[in-house]
């Protein structure tokens, strides 16, 4: 086993391409600068890391003299400081030169021997591994590995043992070893050297013999592509490119196999001998296959035998692919000695797939020589050996470790789609995060600018009421301010509508209570005193009402208009009135909102009247809707407009924009649209006749889609 396995790593490392070693080159130089600073086990250590570093370079004979220097110099200072860990060490790599650069393996053995020793004496299961590895025994050397927790080593262990099994044609034995270094492939993260990175793509290679034995070429150039693609994303020098294009040549896709072979080509002279020769055989085989038989002759220098066995690392191979290009060409003579040579040697090595295609081979040269008892008994021999080899059993394993592949892969896709689809969806929280911080953020702003320019009107107001207290409106730090802020603002608002009775109806009404007294008509006074004080109570109570009934808000009117008519000495007089089917006492509304149109109608209707006037005001309601219409017989819009501008007033009468602003407030704070629309009336010769108010009030939920018309009334 051991001699198998020396050779079957010779052959190996002949067929590597030459790789990047730039990183390897480094560690190299960074380990020379650190080796004059160190001492006792840390010495030893980096002694031997050079030395394997230095092995790790292919094809360089002057590395591996390096390497052997570095091994003893660790072997001499592990020995006289008693580290038994470095000096097993160091005899594994001395070792390693005895078998492949000296080819001393007596030499080779006895280090190796010396190294298990001092692993068993140390219970080192990784120094056991090592040696093992190096004796032969694949199967110890595994297994010491994987107790060891050394990924590296039992992957290297394994892949020889499937590569080992796989060269045999002892599929289902290799079976097993094949998809652990697979499996061990997946655990790999190199560092400094790039042979854990070859023995992953070992890995994936020995898969891909499996599958193309058993003929499934798909699955065998799964396996390759995956292998490329990991030196691709490694960024590897030994590339797939000929084992692709031989992929295709197998499946007889002819012109993509000699596309892959020029790309190859392109880098010929940096090859090592032993893959030079297993790319000419591939291309050798595509003339073969295309009836050019001279050209794929010359490629694998069939000039003789021996010629043949010095060109290839695996000469059984190239010698009976001459021997089938020969039978294609009916040189029966020449076929049958090179399928013979062939075949001896195949068994020599022991290789069933070889030896299985020399039975195929032989047998068909005999059958055309006319010796059909020689075809027939090398026919049976190689439909024996063909079942011996591809067996049902392998078969079979081969084909659940396919679908179990497929499984994890679809599973695996599956989960990449779902963290996929977590991803968006939590991207998709954040996004509406955003957007809620930034929604919140602009109401934030909109009412922090609503509140500061409410409470600057406010202050207005209050000041032009001659109130002491200014309101100080200072920037919102925290939810408290807010609070205190909107209460300060509610406050000023009620202020404002206590104050919406006209200040001049105020100091006129005062005036006319002066006037009662200073006459001695005590009991008018004291009326006239009474009712104001009532009015003034009613107003400031339902002031403080978001809702009154309809009944509370006609008291007021009526005393406010009482008094009017009073003051005016009963110049006009009114009237209220409702339908039958109305109560007022069951409807509510808005506090103040029908007096500002009466006062209207009185100052600037019917005042300025010559005669009698009349105020009529009624109410009915219709699908939910109370409408109120106030009209006068007054002088009208224009001509009360006119006499205004006569008598220059400056004082701007507040009640109709209060009235309008609170309407605006409503219809967007609830349901009940409320809106008025003011019409002027004419008598029979068109002249003006007074003016008629009517508001619209919406009772039920519903939204009545009906616009506010902000005509100016006087």
């Amino acid at each position: 086993m051991k001699n198998k396995y020396l050779l079957l790593l010779c052959l190996v490392i002949s067929q590597l391409p030459v790789l990047s070693q730039s990183s390897q080159q480094l560690r190299i130089d960074s380990l020379r600068k650190t080796l004059p600073g160190l001492s006792n086990n840390t010495l030893v250590d980096c002694l031997n890391e050079l030395a394997d570093q230095h092995w790790s370079f292919l094809e360089e004979t002057n590395r591996k003299d390096s390497m052997y220097h570095y091994a003893v110099m660790a072997n001499e200072a592990a020995t006289k400081i008693r580290y038994q860990y470095g000096q097993a060490l160091s005899l594994i790599q001395m070792s390693q030169y005895e078998f492949f650069v000296r080819r001393d393996a007596l030499a080779g053995n006895a280090l190796v021997k010396q190294a298990i020793e001092i692993g068993q004496a140390i219970k080192d299961d990784k120094i056991l591994g090592k040696a093992y590895l190096m004796a032969g025994d694949l199967k110890k050397s595994a297994q010491h590995f994987r107790t060891a927790g050394d990924v590296v080593g039992e992957l290297e262990a394994t892949t020889w043992l499937c590569e080992s099994y796989a060269n045999e044609g002892k599929y289902e034995e290799g079976f097993d070893y094949c998809d652990r270094a697979v499996q061990l492939s997946k655990l790999i993260t190199p560092q400094h050297s790039n042979w854990p990175h070859e023995l992953v793509q070992w890995s994936y290679l020995n898969m891909a013999t499996l599958y193309e034995a058993a003929g499934d070429y798909e699955t065998s150039m799964d396996y390759i592509k995956q292998c490329d693609q990991y030196a691709k994303a490694n960024n590897l020098s030994w590339r797939m490119t000929i084992s692709i294009g031989k992929m295709f040549e197998l499946a007889g896709q002819y012109d993509s196999a000699l596309f892959y072979w020029q790309q190859w080509k392109k880098n010929y002279d940096s090859y090592a001998a032993g893959h030079k020769s297993f790319g000419d055989n591939i291309l050798a085989r595509i003339y073969l296959n295309t009836g050019r038989y001279d050209e794929a002759l010359a490629l694998t220098k069939a000039g003789g035998i021996a010629t043949v066995k010095k060109s290839s690392p695996r000469p059984y191979g190239s010698l009976l692919l001459v021997a089938r290009i020969y039978i294609h060409k009916r040189d029966w003579k020449a076929a049958l000695k090179f399928a013979t040579e062939g075949f001896d040697l195949a068994k020599k090595r022991k290789s069933r797939p070889s030896v299985m295609e020399g039975y195929e081979l032989l047998s068909k040269i005999y059958h055309a020589l006319g010796r059909d008892d020689h075809a027939y008994a090398n026919l049976r021999q190689y439909t024996l050996l063909k079942d011996s080899i591809l067996n049902r059993q392998f078969l079979w394993r081969l084909n659940n470790y396919k679908k179990a592949a497929d499984d994890e892969k679809k599973k695996a896709s599956v989960e990449l789609l779902m963290k996929d689809n977590d991803i968006k969806d939590q991207q998709l929280k954040q996004e509406d995060l955003l957007k809620n911080f930034l929604i919140a953020g602009i109401i934030s702003l909109v009412l922090t600018s609503f509140f500061i320019f409410r409470a600057l009107r406010l202050q207005q107001k209050t000041e032009r009421l001659g109130l002491e207290n200014a309101l100080t409106v200072h920037k919102l730090e925290s939810e408290k301010q807010q609070a205190e802020f909107r209460q300060k603002a509610v406050e000023l608002e009620m202020q404002a509508l206590r104050a919406q009775m006209s200040p001049h109806f105020i100091f006129n009404c005062l005036s006319s209570i002066n006037r009662f007294i200073l006459k001695n008509e005590t009991e008018a006074a004291s009326d006239y005193l009474t009712r104001f004080s009532r009015l003034i109570r009613l107003v400031l109570s339902h002031s403080e009402k978001q809702w009154v009934p309809l009944e509370d808000e006609l008291d007021l009117m009526r005393l406010y208009i009482e008094m009017e008519r009073l003051r005016f000495k009963d110049s006009f007089d009114f009237n209220i009135n409702f339908s039958r089917d109305l109560d007022p006492s069951a409807i509510m509304i808005p506090p103040l909102l029908l007096q500002p149109f009466a006062e209207n109608a009185i100052w600037h209707g019917l005042m300025n009247k010559e005669g009698p006037g009349h105020l009529e005001i009624s109410f009915s309601s219709d699908e939910n809707i109370l409408t109120c219409t106030i009209a006068d017989n007054g002088v009208g819009r224009n001509k009360a407009e006119a006499l205004k501008s006569k008598k220059d007033v400056k004082r701007k009468s507040m009640g109709l924009q209060i009235t309008r602003d609170r309407l605006a407030k409503l219809n967007m704070e609830s349901d009940r649209n409320t809106f008025f629309e003011v019409e002027d009336l004419y008598d029979q010769a068109g002249q003006a006749a007074g003016t008629k108010v009517v508001l619209k009030i919406r009772l039920a939920s519903a939204t009545l889609e009906v616009p506010v018309h902000h005509n100016n009334y006087a």
